[in-house]
């Protein structure tokens, strides 16, 4: 009777609460969770790139890793609450990207990419050789020439390295052939890989040769091949000058470059290149001029509505002339709307505090009830609001000269950052820290096909996207340069930073409280490719783009010039 009696309690007890279970529902929603890799332990890896925006990992690896067997040791994730959908680590054949899905809270999935990237050290040179040896990877071929003096059936191989260091093999010891007057074929052999290379060697008619000459404003450069071994280098001259100006190159190498430096603008030159005692032909070129960037005072402004834009001023009729520095504002008279529609302002003319002329730039950092924002004026214009949740600039101006050094002047007022929303993930932000004013420079050769913008502002990043954020990285940039201000412009002590000169003065002689000249040089990666567009960027909050920031800093900008 006992167990009958606690058998019905436990029945009631279980019918009472069935009603509250089977109704009960969770209405939280999970937290929002990036599932990332933040490091990576590999066999082999002399290198690991992890880009938290795109979901990759790029693995440099060494020459002699067999890549179709890449040992994965360790990952680490980026969250406690991350996981993989498939075993990362162990042992994996990365001739081709590794696609690996990782997932956090409820169904958020994040696909990663892995891949791999190898250079293999290639040497391949002959005596009396011309130049250097170019390297057909795609075809195998190996490319190269000699002097016209040596006989092809007679040339003693210097240098041979065509695989992976200490375990590749070659079908022929190429140390003992001399004989390159038909292509010579050998088959590199390691790991698993068995190549089939071909070496032609051709005779030059000359021992020296110009490959390219690049001028620019004040400086060119020259790309030539000589003789290895040989005194090399190139004389220049004003034309019309008698004596001649010696760059010797000081490698020692048959090819070689040289700068040819203090240059006048809009000059025409004459030059020549020298191997030994044999010489090219007199040939020249001309230098370009000197440019500035449009309205670099930001004096010439259009009133927009509740707002103002700044135009270049160069075009004779007002009525084609057209912004050429563009905001967050928005473009008015392009008919996009942008901050300014929204309720805020955040970049204005500033009449009051200026370095000179009759204006200033004053970009403000803003939270606008439930948005942050970060003053901004760059080379391009606003490309439209999305939704509220950010908007699409287009980056970059047509522009075809190679200068060295952007020159501006700035006075920057910032606090401890007190908007967070989110943070690029190599660059995590808290609460407290001091905002950053950022400036840059770039020159590059941007398809807009490819980065999204228009013809004329071929760069467009999507705020709500980082993956369309500005790389300065990218294969198209070919010169770079920044600056950044953590801490009030007012606060920095002479010669405490290398780019910054401090005080300013007024047309009187007077200090201007609080302004500084910012020197950016630009660092090319490319001293022979002409850009096509050149990029400038002022901002008040480095992180206005994740929306973060102190919602009081501000950024004056005045005098931008460049320097050649």
């Amino acid at each position: 009777m006992r167990f009958l009696s606690l058998f019905r309690k436990t029945l009631v007890l279980t019918v009472l609460l069935l009603p509250f279970t089977a109704c009960f529902k969770n209405d939280m929603p999970y937290p929002y969770v990036h599932g990332t890799i933040d490091a990576m332990e590999v066999e082999g890896a002399v290198g690991c790139e992890i880009d938290p925006v795109r979901n990759t990992v790029t693995l440099e690896m060494d020459e002699v890793q067999d890549l179709s067997k890449v040992r994965i040791r360790s990952v680490r994730f980026g969250e406690e609450q991350t996981w993989a959908e498939t075993a990362i680590e162990g042992v994996h054949d990365l001739r081709e990207p590794l696609y690996v899905v990782l997932g956090t809270y409820g169904d958020q999935r994040y696909r990663w990419k892995i891949e791999a990237k190898q250079s293999i050290e290639r040497v391949f040179s002959v005596s009396s050789q011309i130049g250097h040896t170019f390297f057909d990877e795609e075809n195998r071929r190996i490319l190269l020439t000699v002097s016209k003096s040596v006989s092809l059936t007679y040339l003693v191989v210097d240098q041979v390295k065509l695989g992976p260091r200490e375990i590749t093999s070659y079908s022929v010891d190429l140390t003992t052939v001399h004989n390159f007057s038909e292509p010579v074929k050998v088959n590199v052999r390691y790991h698993d890989v068995d190549q089939e290379w071909v070496i032609h060697v051709g005779v030059s008619d000359k021992n020296v040769m110009v490959n390219r000459v690049s001028p620019r404003t004040r400086c060119a450069w020259v790309d030539a091949s000589g003789l290895a071994g040989q005194a090399n280098g190139v004389k220049y001259r004003k034309k019309g000058e008698e004596e001649w100006t010696d760059v010797p190159d000081a490698s020692g190498a048959g090819s070689f470059t040289v700068r040819l430096p203090d240059l006048e603008a809009e000059t025409e030159y004459e030059y020549f290149v020298y191997s030994g005692e044999e010489e090219t032909d007199v040939d020249g070129f001309v230098t370009q001029d000197a440019p500035q960037l449009p309205n670099p005072g930001f004096e010439a402004i259009t009133p927009a509505g509740s707002y103002f834009e700044w135009y270049d001023a160069g075009a004779a009729a007002p009525e084609d002339r057209q912004a050429w520095w563009g905001s967050g504002n928005g473009s008015a008279v392009m008919g996009i709307p942008g901050s300014a529609d929204m309720g805020y302002v955040i970049s204005v003319p500033d009449a009051e505090d200026k370095a000179e002329g009759s204006r200033s730039a004053r970009l403000e950092s803003k939270w606008a009830v439930v948005k942050f924002a970060a003053g901004n004026i760059f080379s391009g214009y606003f490309g439209g609001l999305v939704g509220t949740k950010g908007g699409k600039v287009n980056y970059g101006r047509p522009f075809t000269h190679r200068p060295d050094t952007l020159v501006c002047k700035l006075k920057y007022v910032n606090g401890p950052i007190n908007r967070i929303d989110t943070w690029p993930k190599d660059h995590p932000i808290q609460l407290g820290d001091p905002d950053i004013a950022q400036v840059y420079v770039a020159l590059g050769t941007w398809d807009h096909k490819k980065y999204g913008g228009t013809k004329d502002c071929p760069v467009q990043v999507n705020t709500t996207d980082m993956t369309t954020k500005f790389n300065p990285r990218s294969e198209a940039v070919i010169a770079y340069g920044e600056c950044t201000f953590d801490k009030p412009t007012a606060d920095i002590a002479p010669g405490e930073m290398e780019q910054v000169t401090t005080p300013v003065l007024d047309a009187g002689g007077a200090v201007l409280p609080g302004w500084v000249e910012v020197r950016i040089p630009l660092v090319y990666s490319d001293d022979f490719t002409v850009p096509t567009h050149i990029i400038v960027s002022f901002a008040s909050s480095y992180f206005g783009d994740y929306f973060s920031g102190y919602d009081q800093s501000r950024l004056w900008v005045d005098d931008v010039r460049l320097i050649y």
